[in-house]
């Protein structure tokens, strides 16, 4: 059973703003989408079937908050289409008397003219890699954070196909973290005790938490066949360890 923490140390959730969260998404400022997302639209029809939100469900990928998702290469973000005039093979961008843009088709057999697409919004999901297995998905978030040194988390759609519902425990929302993310909340953990309090812990596998007693052991979930640990079991453990290094009263610290 979960336990009922509300530790100090979590940061303030502050609600954005339509305009915040329009820049966030690259809608308003328009942010040009990426070459290789560009050139990924303009092979859509090879692989659709294979991308949200055309592939069959569940659907999983990975994500890095507000710096994109993986597209198997590196992390792409939303955007926008068409920005930039980019004609397809065998076309030229022509201009006609009274200005007017035209991409214009050349063959030996006739030479024909069509306007620009206009530009259009991408949401980052739909350019994500989908993975067949959960296992594998977590796979390439862990392999994916290592290699942008940026932290990439798994995305599930439906959720459920992945960790366990969210739920109330004792009237306060609680929801499951993989071990992935169980692991970054405790490396964030040994952050703050060797920032705060001048520790010098390194960092500690997951493992070691759970043999020593600070952490529970994961609960299995049967869809996606991995172990997850409830959040407020790891906020309880923030508690544990972060108690237990705090100074006496009456004792300075040492910052030596």
């Amino acid at each position: 059973m979960a336990r009922k923490v509300k530790p100090d140390q979590l940061p303030e959730i502050r609600e954005l703003s339509k305009e915040e969260l329009d820049e966030l998404m690259g809608i308003n400022p328009r942010r040009l989408l990426d070459p290789r997302s560009e050139e990924t639209l303009r092979n859509w029809y090879k692989n659709y079937k294979r991308r949200i939100p055309y592939a069959p469900r569940p659907w999983f990928y990975v994500k890095a908050r507000n710096e994109g998702v993986w597209d198997g290469e590196g992390l792409v973000k939303s955007g926008w289409a068409g920005l930039t005039l980019t004609p397809g093979p065998n076309q030229t961008v022509v201009t006609d008397e009274r200005g007017k843009i035209w991409f214009q088709t050349r063959t030996d057999k006739y030479v024909s003219q069509q306007p620009p697409p206009p530009p259009y919004y991408v949401d980052a999901d739909t350019l994500a890699l989908l993975y067949a297995s959960a296992t594998a998905c977590l796979e390439a978030a862990i392999e994916a954070s290592k290699k942008t040194a940026i932290h990439c988390s798994v995305e599930a759609y439906p959720p459920e196909a992945y960790a366990p519902p969210s739920e109330y425990v004792e009237g306060e929302f609680s929801w499951w973290e993989d071990v992935h993310e169980a692991q970054h909340w405790m490396d964030m953990l040994i952050s703050r005790i060797n920032k705060r309090y001048y520790g010098h812990i390194d960092p500690t596998p997951l493992e070691s938490w759970i043999r020593q007693g600070v952490l529970p052991e994961g609960r299995f979930h049967p869809e996606s066949k991995l172990c997850f640990w409830s959040i407020n079991d790891i906020w309880a453990a923030w508690e544990r360890v972060e108690r237990g290094r705090r100074p006496k009263r009456g004792h300075k610290r040492c910052e030596g």
